[in-house]
C-alpha cells in the first residue's frame, strides 16, 4: 500500500492506494503552521479508520505547491513510516515533455494533471484545474506539455470582492436555477457560476483555434458545480480523481 498527498494552497488531499485501486481519500485545509506530528498522528487516525497500520505502507509520493510544508512533510514521512517520501518534481520521470521555457517553474500539480489526463486520453487536451488558482494546461496526443494560462479561482476573486464591500455577504459556490439573480446571494452565485463558466468556454475555444480536436478536461473541487453548467457543445469530461491518480502513476513509474 501506499498514500498519494496533494499539498495544494486551499486544502491537501490524501489517497490511500492498494496496487492500483483507491482505497479511500480524504480533505482538509492547508496549515502552513500545522507541526510535523500534527500531519503524522492525522495520517495515523485514518490508517486506522481503514484497518492499515503504518507498517502496512511502503511508499509516500507528494505534490506540492506548499514549499513551506516539504520539509515538515518530508521528516513526518521518515518518522512515522521508516521511508523516504517520493516528491514531484521537474527531475521525476513523467512520461512528459515539458515545452515551456523554464521547465523548473511548472508546477507540480500541473505535472501529474498532465500524466494522468494522458493516460486517460489519446488526443490534445486542455486541462482545467479549479481551486485556489484556475489553471489551464495545453497537452498534446504525443504527450508534450505545451504551457497554459493561469487566472485566479472562484473563491480567491470573490474574496476580495466580499472583503472590500462589506453590504456582500461571504457566499460560497453552488447550483443556481437561473442566471437571473433576485437577491444579493443569488447575483453572488450567479456571478461565480456563470461567470466562470463563460471564462472556461471563452478560453477553451480560444485554444480550439489552435487545436480544433481537443478535449476538455475538468478537475479541481470547485468544478463539480461548474461541470454541470458547461455546454453540451463542448467536448469535456469531469475527472474528480485527476490529480491522485496521477500521483499513483508516478509512483510505480518512479519506485525502486
Amino acid at each position: 500500500m501506499h498514500i498519494c498527498y496533494d499539498i495544494g494552497n486551499t486544502n491537501i488531499v490524501i489517497g490511500i492506494y492498494n496496487d492500483k485501486k483507491l482505497i479511500n481519500k480524504y480533505r482538509f485545509q492547508t496549515n502552513v503552521k500545522s507541526t510535523l506530528d500534527e500531519f503524522g498522528l492525522s495520517i495515523v487516525e485514518i490508517l486506522r479508520l481503514n484497518d492499515i497500520l503504518c507498517k502496512d505502507i511502503k511508499g509516500v509520493i507528494i505534490s506540492s505547491v506548499v514549499p513551506e510544508l516539504d520539509g515538515i512533510m518530508k521528516r513526518m514521512v521518515k518518522k512515522y513510516f521508516n521511508i523516504d517520501a517520493m516528491f514531484v518534481g521537474s527531475k521525476i520521470k513523467s512520461g512528459i515533455n515539458i515545452k515551456i521555457d523554464n521547465p523548473k517553474q511548472l508546477g507540480s500539480d500541473l505535472l501529474v494533471g498532465a500524466v494522468s489526463a494522458c493516460n486517460k486520453f489519446n488526443c490534445d487536451l486542455l486541462i482545467c484545474d479549479i481551486g485556489t488558482a484556475m489553471t489551464f494546461s495545453l497537452v498534446t496526443k504525443n504527450k508534450e506539455f505545451l504551457g497554459g494560462t493561469i487566472l485566479p479561482g472562484i473563491k480567491t476573486a470573490f474574496s476580495g470582492l466580499t472583503q472590500s464591500a462589506s453590504m456582500l455577504a461571504n457566499t460560497s459556490i453552488e447550483s443556481i436555477d437561473s442566471i437571473l439573480g433576485r437577491d444579493t446571494k443569488t447575483c453572488l452565485i450567479s456571478g461565480m457560476v456563470y461567470g466562470w463558466v463563460s471564462m472556461i468556454e471563452g478560453i477553451y475555444y480560444r485554444y480550439k483555434e489552435l487545436y480544433n480536436d481537443i478535449k476538455l478536461v475538468l478537475t479541481g473541487v470547485e468544478s463539480k458545480v461548474i461541470k454541470d453548467y458547461i455546454s453540451k457543445d463542448s467536448d469535456f469530461v469531469y475527472e474528480d480523481d485527476l490529480i491522485l491518480d496521477g500521483l499513483n502513476l508516478l509512483y510505480f513509474k518512479n519506485k525502486k
